[in-house]
């Protein structure tokens, strides 16, 4: 089976490489369609996989109302004519706006939720919590729509992701979210979100003396206001670290 990796407004990040690695270590020629700007030399997130040269990549420009899941006829960023161009047998769409676009072409597909975008949404801030002044007058002056697309993305977001749930596949990567979807009637597979071989080499080449408990933890980006951002909200974990003697 051959998937056509699609990603929208997404960066092709540790996740999506892993996909494509283990397809080059299987002899496939995988493909990616994703926005100009996001792979090579232009991806903010280093490409680390080694048989990135055997990526076949398509690219398409950023349209707007895609990026905020607004109805559209047509297939304005050649997902069809991609899938067909490769002989593809599914697509592989890795966030929900790509699966929201992606369900409306007809073509098979499969969506890889590795955010629980069910609640993510709702979650992520409108605006910059850094710096909420500069992140408004940024949004207007590029797209007086910004910020009420924004909150129109967030208020549609919960009934498009149970229709998706009920269209196509997900794939989760722990069992709580299987759970939560499956009982909205969802069909969810649990994939575990380990990494490759190389992943694993990488880390070991240098000899690590490890302490017998976890000493350290990472949750997200580091946030100057982790309190105003639910998502990096780490209040509580270091009394938990106390009480386990961590």
């Amino acid at each position: 089976m051959k998937p056509l990796h699609f990603t929208l407004g997404t960066v092709c990040n540790v996740r999506i490489q892993r996909h494509l690695q283990h397809a080059v270590n299987k002899g496939e020629e995988p493909v990616l369609l994703c926005r100009v700007g996001d792979v090579p030399p232009d991806c903010r997130h280093q490409v680390w996989i080694p048989g990135w040269s055997s990526v076949q990549v398509e690219t398409y420009s950023r349209d707007r109302w895609v990026d905020y899941m607004i109805p559209h006829g047509g297939d304005k960023l050649g997902l069809r004519s991609t899938f067909k161009k490769y002989g593809c047998d599914v697509i592989h769409a890795h966030n929900l706006e790509a699966a929201y676009y992606a369900a409306h072409t007809g073509l098979p597909v499969v969506f890889d939720d590795w955010e629980f975008y069910l609640k993510y949404l709702h979650y992520r801030p409108l605006i910059d919590v850094n710096n909420p002044t500069r992140h408004f007058l940024g949004l207007m002056n590029c797209n007086p729509l910004g910020l009420p697309l924004k909150l129109l993305n967030r208020h549609r977001s919960t009934w498009v992701m149970e229709a998706l749930l009920k269209a196509v596949p997900v794939i989760v990567t722990n069992r709580y979210v299987k759970e939560a979807y499956e009982m909205l009637g969802g069909h969810a597979y649990f994939v575990p979100n380990v990494p490759l071989i190389r992943e694993r080499e990488d880390a070991l080449e240098e000899p690590v003396e490890k302490e017998k408990v976890t000493t350290t933890g990472y949750v997200g980006t580091i946030a100057n206001d982790n309190r105003r951002n639910k998502l990096r909200n780490m209040e509580g974990i270091p009394e938990l670290w106390r009480r386990r003697d961590a």
